[in-house]
């Protein structure tokens, strides 16, 4: 619903305002035409009232001057400056450009009455707007570079999942190629580092990027210097902002500014659960997250220095505090509060506090900055975020609407584990490693939905859900006082997320720990002709139960199944169908066995305890340069 008011407050507003397209100004004739207001004493950031504006819009006596003015300014460009003249005029006059042509044809005559021979003071000013339009010009070439950016790696990328998932990029194996693996695109960021697992303590943590997303961080961190070095030329601007000084800080407060505009649909299309890019580019949710969050930052760092900036020239000209002024102050608090509200230790214990304030807070920001700069220009960007928004939600509502509300039933299958089954409406199909949102039935938690993995088993899904709070920890509440059965109704956003090409290798690796076999042996279980070997890792048998399904089905189709108690003895009877080990893998040791028992490529694919993953990261990015054969790492866990 905000969404949608938002979107529907901008159309609006873009119907009304004349000046929210972004200004291209320099060599378009504004230069000429401002820099004559020294022949009356008007300009646009004068006090000048409709009578003034008259003057130069209407009065041949003062319009005939203006003309001249421009001319002996730039002679070329008085095509432009009577099209300027007519389109500033147009609401203090019902002339056109063709009215501005005559005045300055008629005065031609006294040129040397009624335009002074001095033309100093004219002529700084000149190059003082000029070096103001240019820069305004240039910064959005600079706002327009940093989507270029992305734009180029999403290309690359792109190309390298469609390699990959044709099965060509298998074939590769050289040891450059494997050193930059090693070095670049598997590892963590610091050896043996975590990624899947919070950096940091209880209530002061972070995620930390892996070292691919390290290493784009850093490219758009050298592109942001880059830009905010390149010359400003403010020599020459006190003919406008009284010193030089003054002049550099406006033209770095409009570089600021425009930069800033440039990241915000950037920002809210890296956020979306509808990301296209997702699909092309094979990235996971969890890493246009962490892109998401570096651009944001770098939105709130324009931000401040486009407001610092800002307020200095405020105090400089004294101008009336308006709407416009007010917007920009209160977009620059909202910024912030997200940005306060969006660390990891909110996210880590109260999600949806953080959740909401999130999103109500962004729907005011690009509201506060359409107000902000529908009369000056480039809300484009505006314009382009809200549309990125309305079009996410609207796939959202098609994925809700296709599935329907339908009847589930939920059975409890451990001490903090359900399992959901509903069934499926007609052509909804999911694919391995696929996840939906869950939105169940609920007087007060009913807006709440999280990402739980979908497993497709005949004309039904199966949902294996791990306890955690809200909705998830009041229906465990439910089960324990029913019998351990209820139904419920439900409604799944999705499929979202890309199934593993497991097909393209000869052989298949699943590891999987904690909640992550339903999605290991979903994949286990689809038939694919290549040997597979799947490794479970528990720290006790209990909450294996729930699983025992699947493991009896995976022992039965001929994968081989070892499960890893790491917490529990052994026991003296054990009827399980699979190899039961009692220790702690050793994943070093499992992989080099794995590769000497095998023969060509190796797929792992691995979804479960942050530690687990990190670990297994690890000794990938480490070994993959030693081993022959080619072996690809694809971790399913989503974090953010």
């Amino acid at each position: 619903m905000l969404t949608l008011l938002l979107f529907q407050f901008i159309v609006c507003e873009v119907s009304l305002a004349s000046n929210w397209k972004t200004q291209i100004n320099y060599g378009s004739g504004h230069a000429e035409f401002w820099s004559c207001e020294s022949v009356i004493g008007v300009s646009p950031s004068s006090k000048a009232g409709p009578s003034q504006y008259d003057a130069i819009c209407n009065q041949p006596s003062t319009v005939g001057p203006m003309m001249i003015c421009c001319d002996k300014l730039n002679s070329q460009n008085m095509d432009k400056v009577f099209n300027v003249a007519a389109q500033f005029c147009s609401a203090y006059s019902g002339h056109d450009a063709t009215y501005y042509r005559d005045q300055y044809e008629n005065a031609t005559s006294f040129i040397d009455v009624l335009v002074s021979p001095n033309m100093t003071k004219e002529q700084l000013t000149y190059k003082a707007y000029n070096t103001l339009y240019q820069n305004l010009n240039n910064d959005t070439w600079y706002a327009l570079g940093v989507c270029a950016y992305f734009g180029v790696l999403f290309v690359l990328a792109c190309f390298i999942n469609l390699v990959r998932r044709a099965g060509i990029l298998q074939q590769f194996n050289s040891p450059i190629i494997n050193w930059f693996r090693s070095f670049v695109a598997i590892p963590s960021l610091l050896p043996n580092g975590k990624n899947t697992q919070p950096v940091g303590w209880k209530y002061f943590s972070s995620l930390w990027p892996d070292r691919k997303e390290f290493l784009i961080g850093s490219g758009l961190c050298i592109i942001q210097i880059v830009f905010y070095s390149l010359p400003y030329y403010e020599n020459g601007t006190a003919a406008l902002f009284q010193t030089n000084q003054n002049g550099y800080k406006r033209l770095l407060a409009d570089r600021a500014g425009i930069i800033a505009f440039g990241k915000i649909p950037l920002v809210i299309l890296l956020a979306g659960r509808n990301n296209m890019l997702c699909f092309l580019t094979g990235v996971k949710h969890s890493s246009f997250i962490q892109y998401h969050k570096m651009v944001a930052r770098w939105l709130l760092i324009d931000s401040i220095i486009h407001g610092i900036c800002e307020q200095q020239q405020q105090i400089l000209e004294k101008p009336p505090f308006n709407d416009v002024n007010a917007c920009g102050v209160m977009a620059l608090i909202s910024l912030a509060i997200i940005f306060v509200a969006s660390l990891h230790v909110f996210r880590r214990h109260v999600y949806e506090l953080f959740l909401y304030i999130h999103l109500l807070l962004a729907f005011a920001f690009i509201i506060l900055c359409f107000i902000h700069c529908y009369k000056l220009g480039w809300c484009e960007w505006i314009l382009a975020a809200a549309i990125v928004w309305v079009i996410d939600l609207i796939l959202r509502i098609v994925r809700m609407a296709r599935f329907g509300i339908r009847d589930a039933e939920i059975e409890l299958t451990g001490n903090k584990t359900f399992k959901v089954t509903v069934e499926k409406p007609k052509g909804f199909h999911c694919l391995p490693g696929q996840y939906g949102f869950v939105y169940f039935s609920d007087r007060l938690l009913f807006f709440q939905n999280h990402p739980f993995s979908l497993i497709e088993r005949g004309n039904s899904i199966l949902l294996y859900i791990t306890v955690k709070k809200g909705i998830t920890a009041k229906i465990m509440r439910q089960l324990n006082t029913q019998g351990g059965i209820l139904r419920k109704q439900i409604c799944i956003e999705g499929p979202y997320g890309e199934s593993s090409p497991v097909e393209r290798y000869d052989n298949v690796l699943l590891i999987g720990g904690g909640g992550g076999i339903p999605s290991m042996a979903d994949y286990a279980l689809r038939g694919h002709e290549n040997k597979l070997k799947f490794i479970w890792i528990q720290r006790s048998m209990e909450p294996t139960i729930y699983a025992k399904d699947f493991l009896r089905a995976l022992n039965d189709s001929g994968a081989r199944v070892e499960i890893y108690l790491t917490q529990e003895s052994e026991a003296e009877e054990n009827d399980n169908p699979f190899e039961v080990k009692y220790e702690r893998p050793d994943i070093r040791k499992i992989l080099r066995e794995e590769i000497e028992e095998t023969e060509g490529s190796i797929g792992i694919i691995s979804c479960g305890a942050a530690k687990m993953e990190d670990e297994l990261r690890a000794v990938v990015a480490e070994d993959v340069r030693k081993w022959k054969v080619r072996i690809d790492l694809f971790n399913e866990i989503e974090v953010w």
